[in-house]
Order: structure tokens, then C-alpha cells, then sequence
């Protein structure tokens, strides 16, 4: 072997090291604690199927670029592993997608591009497959003292953004307030139960607050976000949890939904109280702090699924809805298996 073919390997082999020692900082990273106050129960075990496809027509502008972001669950105390992201196992198709984290370092998705000149009757299809622990997890905070003079400046650098309060909110917020930010917390629950109704039809967009106080009903996403400017009015550390509800058959049939019209997706809440750290909230439950474990946290940037095509003309956008189905019939839809 020649002095320059031995350099030559000796580089390669640099490269190579180099490159899995970055792919691993990347993939690990440090498991969450778990605050105090809060409970896990036994873990249960699923299998979460994700396909997004796309079949085109000749009715509408051809598309040239489609991008789907498949969500992946995040760390936590429970997840069986302390590697990014909080999955078992994972695996995808087409095999040209690719794992990216989420800039927070809590999650992470699977990334498809397709670029090419799509003919009518173009059919695509991308599927996810992982494995994820969840565990039902119960705050008590009966022993836990903490007052709203106790957040340091650190309580909030994992927070959502701030955006602005609604007038009438901010009034409620002074209505609702107490000394504690637990027993806010629990008391902006209990508002919601009592004044939101729960309806999934409504045509307003979860973040009309004014068309949701107005109606009075909406989704979990309308609820999460007057549960979030409440808890901003005050002062109170908020960020969304997006993610899945895996509900069996059973629990289905009482929602009137079955697993062909329901996507098992949820927003629910979490908050950080001051010494004791993030805690999961549903204002939906009979108990606000109690959260079963089919309820998966599956990323911190978008809810389990996101697409954007970019049309002819070069625009980019989120697939359009007709009032029946979304732009070049582009459909998500979510599967799973308790083990």
C-alpha cells in the first residue's frame, strides 16, 4: 500500500468518524426529569402508522414540489430511550426522506421532498411507522407551594412566543386569578368546561378568539388557545402540546367518530410553575393534571402532520380546502396498535 493511498483512507476514515460522531450528537440527548408533584403510571406500548398521499388530477394547475413533515414523539421521563426522538423504533417511506430535530432538541419529524414535473394521475404516498412508550402521568400538587412572585427569568425560555391578550380575556384573567398559579391554572380549566362546548364543527379558526368567546364552543384547539392567553395575561409559562389521542373503538363510538373519520389528533396544554417544572394540563378532563397514556406529545413544532405544495406558478402553500377535500386530494391519515 502506497504512502498516498494510506493518507487516503486515513482521511476517509476521519470523514467517516467525524460524520457519525455528529450524527450522534444530534440523535442524543439528555432525558427530561420528571417535575415534582407528578406520578407515572405503567407504560403502554403503541405502533403509530402515518400516511400522507397525494393523487393528482387533470381538474387543477399541476403541481412541481410537495413537502410532508411526518411528526415524531418527544423525549420524556417515560419514553424508554434518551435518544432524539422519543420513539423505540422508527422507519419510513419513500426511503429518500430523512430524520430532522426540531431546533428545541425535544423532537424531531421525517422530512419528504418531491421535485419533479407531477403528470395527471401522479399517485404518492409517504408512510411512518414508530414505536412509542406513553405513561399515564398525574400532577398532585396538594404538598407543593408556589406563588406567582417565585418565576425566574429561565421559567420561560421554553415558553411559546407571547401574542397579544384579547381585552375581555385579560378582565377574565383578573377574575380567575389567585394566589397561587396551580389553583389559576385549575380555575382557567374550569372556566373552559363550564363556558366552551365542545364541538368539532365549527367554522371559525382556533385562533379566533373573538368568534370562539362569541360562540362559545369549539375544538381542543380553540380551548388551548384561550387556555394559552389566559395563561399569558397572567404571567404564566405556556407552550402547546400537539400530538395524538389514540382512543380504541370504544371510546370512538361515544364521540360519534369511528377510526375512518377520526385522526386521532389533540391539543392539550403544558405550563411551568416556578420550582416545580413542566406540567401537562387538558382542561377537558375531569381532572385537568390527569393524562392517560394515550395521550402522545409528537413534536413541538406541528401537529403529527404538515403539508405544503408549491404549484406551477412557483407559489408555495398548504394545500387548499374545497369544503370536502384538500387540494390534489392530499389526505393524512393515522393508524395505530396498542401492544
Amino acid at each position: 500500500m502506497t504512502r498516498l493511498t494510506r493518507l487516503s483512507l486515513l482521511s476517509m476514515l476521519s470523514t467517516l468518524l467525524a460524520t457519525l460522531a455528529a450524527a450522534q450528537s444530534i440523535a442524543q440527548s439528555s432525558l427530561p426529569s420528571l417535575p415534582r408533584g407528578v406520578e407515572i403510571g405503567q407504560a403502554s406500548r403503541f405502533q403509530v402508522h402515518i400516511e400522507t398521499t397525494m393523487n393528482n388530477s387533470a381538474r387543477q394547475p399541476l403541481p412541481r414540489q410537495i413537502r410532508v413533515w411526518h411528526a415524531l414523539p418527544v423525549l420524556t421521563p417515560w419514553s424508554r430511550t434518551n435518544r432524539l426522538p422519543g420513539a423505540t423504533s422508527y422507519n419510513f417511506e419513500p426511503r429518500n426522506g430523512k430524520f430532522e430535530a426540531e431546533a428545541d432538541q425535544r423532537s424531531g419529524h421525517i422530512y419528504f421532498e418531491e421535485n419533479r414535473p407531477f403528470q395527471a394521475g401522479t399517485a404518492l404516498n409517504f408512510k411512518t411507522d414508530f414505536e412509542v412508550f406513553s405513561a399515564p402521568r398525574h400532577f398532585s400538587p396538594d404538598n407543593l407551594r408556589c406563588s406567582f412572585h417565585d418565576y425566574k427569568k429561565s421559567d420561560f425560555s421554553k415558553a411559546d412566543k407571547l401574542q397579544p391578550v384579547l381585552p375581555e380575556l385579560q378582565i377574565l384573567s383578573q377574575q380567575l386569578k389567585s394566589d397561587s398559579p396551580i389553583t389559576y391554572v385549575r380555575n382557567i380549566s374550569d372556566w373552559l368546561k363550564q363556558n366552551i362546548e365542545y364541538d368539532d364543527s365549527v367554522s371559525f379558526g382556533a385562533t379566533d378568539t373573538r368568534a370562539i368567546l362569541r360562540a362559545k364552543k369549539g375544538h381542543c384547539g380553540h380551548s388551548a388557545n384561550i387556555f394559552k392567553q389566559l395563561c399569558q395575561a397572567q404571567g404564566v409559562p405556556y407552550r402547546s402540546a400537539w400530538g395524538l389521542f389514540l382512543a380504541d373503538r370504544s371510546v370512538l363510538n361515544s364521540m360519534g367518530k369511528s377510526p375512518e373519520s377520526y385522526s386521532y389528533y389533540h391539543t392539550w396544554n403544558e405550563v411551568c410553575f416556578p420550582n416545580i417544572g413542566w406540567v401537562e394540563v387538558d382542561p377537558s378532563r375531569p381532572d385537568c393534571f390527569d393524562i392517560p397514556a394515550n395521550y402522545v406529545i409528537n413534536n413541538s413544532s406541528f401537529q403529527n402532520c404538515a403539508v405544503w405544495i408549491t404549484d406551477a406558478s412557483g407559489f408555495p402553500h398548504m394545500p387548499k380546502w374545497s369544503g370536502s377535500s384538500y387540494e390534489f386530494d392530499i389526505k393524512t391519515k393515522v393508524s395505530f396498535q396498542e401492544k
